[in-house]
């Protein structure tokens, strides 16, 4: 489909940028949602949490082990054929869901088939198709998309939780296979393109053709690789995991869990739900700032600080009365929620460079998504048996600080393309 680059003056990757954040505004307020439906769950089937948590964390290792893969195809094929893909099998996956008769096809459907599929339209995926557009205001685009994120927990958790008091939850979770084919479809179809070459631009807009005069020539990282396993050799990626394995423990736990502590507290799952929405819609602030911040500074002392907000807000869930901790997190943890995503797959790019970024994001979420299904597993186990969810709440507080003093050991001046000498050509000669 040809692209015309003349109808307004706004840089065609704004486009893709407002396209994909609206893929993710459904693909995060739908899977965010899972919470809302564990109490549901729990009667029809009459299972227990942990059996539930179970089939959560299977899907969050299907889809954390598919991320790998899905960033590589994004390396050698481009993104738009990905989150087509991504965003048609999972309006599919969510019809089959409302039709499961107990939990065994809860684990089938939702931890297998929407997993899956939900993997090449996850965050991961849709941030690094947005990284080949954008170099200067890369924090800032990936920041954007996210906003879709926080916006989807924002309005459609509550919503779903209102759905699901008026129409039942298997009406609510085909509301949102409708959106995916009905909207998701035809917004990654119509707007999404792999890189700005293929449409005869560069990337931010600016033109970066050798020998015009002031056209900035560009530079390269140290670690900047052809392979992704040349990475590998190198302590920054490992950091750079190992944090976000402690992401995805934090932000997968409160997803599942977060309405279901709320209703174990005496606290209704509608009001969990509004809570919910409440830090999604802080979130969304907090990305914009943090991604124009992030295109300002060190990203990694932006993403230590992150997780030690983070850790707070896990914190004021243990020791204060419940309904102050529900509303404290929601703003505290709202501050930082999903602030680690683009700062993660910022830092990789700007470290290692955009050949290899796909599989290595995709490296990274598939630890962020197997350390998350462990601990959710964990949690709904330790809640069946005790009680409380306070010991898991603690560990989450000691693992988040771990994960913001890696995040501020990664050597990001030494190593990042943003901090080398940059060139620039006049008149053919190269001036550092």
């Amino acid at each position: 489909m040809p692209i015309n680059k003349k109808l307004s003056n706004m840089y065609y990757g704004w486009f893709i940028v407002i396209g994909l954040a609206l893929v993710t505004f459904l693909d995060f307020g739908a899977r965010a949602s899972f919470g809302v439906y564990v109490h549901e769950w729990e009667k029809e089937f009459e299972t227990s949490v942990g059996s539930i948590s179970a089939a959560a964390s299977i899907g969050l290792v299907i889809g954390g082990l598919s991320s790998p893969i899905y960033g590589g195809l994004i390396d050698r094929f481009g993104g738009r054929v990905v989150l087509l893909s991504g965003a048609t099998l999972t309006g599919i996956g969510y019809i089959l869901l409302s039709f499961i008769p107990s939990v065994l096809f809860l684990a089938v459907v939702w931890g297998c088939v929407i997993a899956l599929a939900t993997g090449g339209i996850s965050v991961g995926m849709t941030t690094v198709t947005v990284a080949r557009w954008f170099s200067r205001y890369r924090g800032m685009a990936m920041s954007f998309i996210l906003s879709g994120a926080a916006l989807g927990g924002l309005l459609l958790v509550p919503f779903s939780s209102y759905l699901v008091e008026i129409v039942g939850w298997r009406m609510t979770v085909t509301v949102f296979a409708l959106g995916f084919l009905i909207v998701g479809v035809p917004v990654v179809w119509s707007l999404v393109r792999n890189s700005p070459e293929e449409i005869g631009l560069e990337k931010d807009g600016l033109s970066t053709h050798p020998g015009q005069e002031g056209t900035v020539v560009e530079t390269t990282s140290p670690l900047e690789v052809s392979h992704w396993r040349e990475a590998l050799k190198s302590l920054p990626i490992w950091k750079i995991s190992m944090a976000y394995v402690v992401c995805g423990v934090s932000t997968s736990i409160i997803s599942v869990h977060y309405v279901r502590w709320a209703i174990s507290e005496g606290i209704s799952s509608t009001q969990g739900a509004m809570a919910f929405g409440l830090l999604a819609g802080v979130n969304g602030t907090a990305l914009l700032f943090v991604g124009w911040l992030s295109d300002r500074m060190e990203r990694r002392l932006l993403l230590g600080t992150v997780y030690g907000i983070r850790a707070l807000g896990f914190l004021c869930l243990v020791i204060l009365p419940p309904t102050w901790g529900l509303w404290a997190f929601a703003v505290i943890g709202g501050g930082s929620w999903l602030s680690s995503v683009p700062l993660t797959t910022s830092l990789t790019a700007d470290i290692y460079g955009l050949k290899q970024v796909g599989t290595l994001t995709g490296l990274a979420n598939c630890a962020h998504a197997l350390g998350g299904a462990a601990c959710v597993w964990i949690a709904g186990t330790l809640f069946d048996e005790i009680g409380t969810y306070d010991f898991t709440f603690m560990g989450v507080v000691v693992a988040l600080i771990a994960a913001m003093l890696i995040s501020w050991s990664v050597q990001e001046k030494k190593l990042s393309v943003r901090y080398q000498t940059s060139q620039l050509e006049t008149g053919g000669a190269t001036a550092s």
